[in-house]
């Protein structure tokens, strides 16, 4: 099998991660929540996942660095300040809590506990080469950023 480094991009993974978290719930048993509990938890989380999302964005723009995730050697500095501040990959935690509002608004465990695979993913094929191209690029000052602040949250 070929190396899966920086080859498919994270949204096609969000999709896929949620296609198959939908049919996890077809074959799966769920639990019952009322729906506007159910809807209000999903929305809630997901909009939370977008503004994180869209904050890493909108930052990378404001530093005039590339966004663009199969390119990570393109990018022309390190964002320390702001959302980035807390995580280092924004963009990735706001798709993690995508899928989470998701399996929330399925309402099935088993789907919500695959969207720990998107974390895994992402870790072995998308953030670890990430971070090997730019602590090449930027050395020092991209190592010391890495040890203090966490990958994905905490």
């Amino acid at each position: 099998m070929r190396n899966l480094s920086l080859t498919i991009p994270p949204v096609v993974v969000l999709i896929v991660t949620a296609l198959l978290m939908w049919g996890i719930s077809l074959v799966s048993p769920g639990f019952f929540v009322e729906w506007q509990l159910r809807w209000s938890m999903a929305v809630a989380i997901t909009l939370t996942g977008i503004l994180i999302s869209l904050t890493g964005i909108v930052q990378f723009r404001k530093a005039k660095t590339t966004i663009h995730p199969m390119t990570p050697a393109e990018t022309s500095t390190v964002v320390t300040i702001g959302i980035y501040s807390y995580t280092r990959n924004p963009m990735y935690l706001g798709m993690f809590l995508m899928l989470i509002g998701w399996g929330f608004y399925l309402m099935n465990p088993f789907s919500i506990l695959f969207s720990f695979a998107f974390v895994g993913y992402m870790n072995r094929y998308q953030i670890i080469p990430e971070e090997q191209i730019l602590e090449s690029k930027f050395g020092e000052e991209y190592t010391q950023y890495k040890q203090s602040v966490a990958r994905w949250f905490v």
